[in-house]
């Protein structure tokens, strides 16, 4: 009995092991460093790895282990960190009344502040604290009795900036990452901020088990952010160009798991185009195999029909002149000699003297070879049997000779038609289904890694190792996307003619696919849009600029801030729906009965009636 609590808390722990994981910083994850609220950067921890904080480089390795999201003071001699229990107030202090101001402040340097500059090192470099040191600022300061409870809570913040280092450890997102990117080196996202990064994303409605086309020149940041949106459900794929592959160093740097790096996939723009032109020769192929066995079906039913027509009573339409010039001659006569042969004759059927009418019509229903066996049955007059015979077994035996050719031809079309149409392995595969029942697209992109990683050892050791969260698309796998079409696309390559690229994209997508271009500048935009427009490739285009401007949201005191470091502009964005190519005109009665719709007054009407008659 006393080995049941202890299989119980030993369960319990396995199972509490993959949410503490999550919950924790584990080795090889990137971390957001925020230092005071103001400089962010990103780390990858690792047991020996480095990162400067501050004036000092400590070492990341005591992070592992740490939960998300916690606080640290860097230590006087910057040789650890000391994890924080206890926060300021974000908000500041309450205020209800204000009595004071600061109109009678003057800001004169030294004179305002007892300590000096030696006394502060001095102080330093004896051990103390930083919040000591700034004890002593405020205590030897002249003015700070003076100034505003507000004023007072400034001070205090800007000399923790300069004599303390306050850290707190943010978990990687698409904002933050692209924070980050933009503080340190905006100029390598194109000056990409975090709002134009969300108008991209819900502009293309990139979201779950959505198909993605992604240009990406931005170091991997949209893919990132396309792959954290999608939550491991549908299909990304990263196309580049000239021959490169697409940069995703933001991708590693987000911190996705297996699933949600699975639907990444890597081509190239002219791989992709290839792969539409092969899945469009073999739709036009297939629809001219159709076209070709209607026809021959049709051919076969008309030579069915001249069959029946030739062995039974013919239309009257094929009547012999002599019948159709002398009705009385096709008339019924009592059977006589010369009359029974008249009539048979005016029948389209030949016999001889004294052959009852009745036989002759007998005959005339009977299958060609078995007329034959009939006339040498009931024909009496040798001379008459002799030169009929002849002549239809001069028939019989062409039209034999054409049936057996003709059949020898259909025979061989089925034979090669039976081999164009011998399904691949795979594809077989997939047209039977999974046993798991997952789709069969899905099943292949989640079994690719796989062969790439058995295929490719070095690949297998990036991908274990981390390095790597994608792979390359093969052209079954396009084939497989182009079928079912992409619906959904983000273009963010501004070195590119932006006119030129999108005539390349958009035959790719799907009809009514949302697509959307940032660019640092307008006018590429624009010159692409009147492109679009004239062209009537896309419909809804827009084009506009992204704007924002950061507010200080505290009790009392909201306002903009005064120091805006995110610049005047965003980018613009030019965003619009892809149409379906144009379809065969409209008959003429269509196009009467839409313009007469179209007019206006009685006349407009008129015009609409005759189009619908």
């Amino acid at each position: 009995m006393a080995a049941m609590p202890a299989a119980a808390a030993a369960a319990v722990a396995a199972a509490a092991a993959p949410q503490q994981q999550l919950d924790t910083i584990q080795e090889g994850d990137h971390v957001i460093f925020d230092e005071h609220g103001e400089k962010k950067s990103i780390h990858a921890i690792t047991r020996n790895g480095l990162a400067k904080v501050g004036k000092f480089r400590i070492g990341v390795g005591q992070l592992i282990g740490a939960p998300w999201g916690s606080t640290y003071k860097l230590a006087v001699d910057g040789s650890r960190l000391l994890p924080v229990t206890e926060h300021e107030p974000v908000l500041g202090p309450a205020v209800d009344e204000i009595d004071k101001d600061n109109a009678t402040l003057v800001d004169a340097n030294q004179r305002n502040q007892g300590l000096t500059s030696a006394d502060i090192a001095a102080m330093a470099a004896s051990g103390k604290a930083g919040e000591d040191i700034i004890a002593a600022l405020c205590s030897n300061s002249a003015t700070f009795e003076g100034k505003t409870e507000f004023a007072q809570e400034k001070y205090k913040r800007r000399k923790a900036r300069k004599y303390t280092t306050s850290l707190s450890l943010r978990r990687p997102t698409s904002w933050g990452l692209c924070e980050v990117m933009f503080d340190k080196a905006p100029a390598g996202i194109w000056n990409l901020r975090p709002d134009s990064l969300s108008l991209l994303l819900s502009l293309a409605n990139v979201a779950a088990h959505s198909r993605t086309l992604l240009l990406d020149n931005c170091q991997g940041l949209l893919a990132a952010a396309c792959a954290e949106r999608m939550c491991g459900h549908g299909v990304l794929c990263c196309v580049g160009t000239g021959g490169k592959a697409p940069a995703l160093s933001g991708l590693r740097q987000l911190n996705l798991g297996q699933q949600q790096r699975a639907v990444v996939c890597m081509a190239q723009l002219t791989d992709v185009q290839q792969a539409a032109e092969r899945l469009r020769a073999r739709g036009e192929q297939q629809q001219q195999q159709e076209q070709q066995q209607q026809q021959e079906q049709q051919q076969q039913q008309q030579q069915v029909q001249a069959n029946g027509s030739s062995q039974g009573q013919p239309a009257p339409g094929n009547k012999p002149a002599a019948a159709a010039a002398d009705p009385a001659a096709a008339a019924p006569m009592a059977v006589d000699g010369e009359e029974d042969s008249a009539a048979a004759a005016a029948g389209g059927v030949t016999v001889t003297a004294g052959v009852p009418v009745a036989a002759a019509a007998a005959v005339a229903a009977v299958h060609e070879d078995e007329v034959l066996a009939l006339y040498d049955n009931i024909a009496e007059d040798g001379s008459a049997e002799q030169e009929q015979p002849k002549k239809k077994k001069r028939r019989s035996s062409g039209r034999n000779q054409q049936q057996q050719q003709q059949q020898q031809q259909q025979q061989q079309q089925q034979q090669q038609g039976e081999e164009q149409r011998q399904p691949d392995p795979q594809e077989a595969a997939a047209a039977v289904g999974p046993a798991d029942g997952k789709q069969p697209q899905q099943q292949q992109l989640e079994q690719q890694p796989e062969q790439q990683q058995q295929g490719q050892p070095e690949q297998q050791a990036a991908a274990e190792a981390g390095t790597r969260g994608s792979y390359t698309a093969s052209p079954e796998q396009l084939e497989s996307l182009l079928g079912q079409g992409f619906n959904s696309c983000i273009i963010a390559a501004p070195r590119l003619h932006t006119a030129s690229i999108l005539q390349q994209v958009l035959p790719l997508l799907a009809p009514s696919t949302p697509f959307v271009v940032f660019s640092p500048w307008q006018q590429p935009l624009a010159e692409a849009m009147a492109q679009l427009t004239a062209s009537k490739a896309a419909l809804m285009l827009q084009l506009q600029e992204s704007w924002m401007r950061p507010y200080q949201v505290l009790p009392g005191r909201t306002h903009p801030l005064m120091n805006m470091t995110t610049g005047g502009t965003g980018g613009y964005i030019l965003s619009g729906t892809t149409v379906a190519p144009a379809g065969p005109e409209p008959s003429g009665g269509q196009e009467q009965g839409s313009a007469g719709s179209r007019g206006g007054g009685r006349g407009g009407r008129r015009g609409g009636k005759r189009g619908r008659r």
